[in-house]
């Protein structure tokens, strides 16, 4: 995933989405530690360019691995862009803040969201 100043908080997100259905990224003007959620008026529109959220950012490849964890990769956004973002999984018809599985990896947070939307069969 490439990250630059031309880029809107929405490419991003519907980028990481069409790889990891079962998760959404959203970005926060303030910064939140591990296991610690944010808030809903602290949340960045989706429209707005990346350049007017920090200013010169360095243009390049954001590498996401399925086996990272997602404190690893909210971290890696704050580090090296000067995002705070907070992913959320899906659960049934809602999405959740992964707070207190910020130690599970993006494809396990992955499968847990894509098989909450599966339809139950009842025995």
């Amino acid at each position: 995933m490439v990250i630059n100043n031309d880029k809107r908080i929405k490419d991003i997100q519907e980028e990481f989405s069409s790889i990891y259905p079962g998760l959404k990224l959203e970005f926060f003007k303030e910064k939140h530690n591990v296991g610690q959620g944010s808030k809903n008026e602290s949340k960045l529109d989706r429209y707005s360019s990346l350049s007017s959220i920090c200013k010169n950012i360095k243009a390049s490849d954001l590498i996401i691995r399925d086996d990272m964890t997602v404190a690893e990769l909210e971290k890696q956004f704050e580090e090296s862009y000067s995002l705070n973002v907070q992913v959320y999984r899906k659960s049934n018809e809602l999405w959740l803040q992964t707070i207190n599985t910020d130690n599970w990896t993006i494809e396990k947070q992955n499968l847990k969201g894509i098989h909450s939307q599966e339809p139950q069969i009842e025995l």
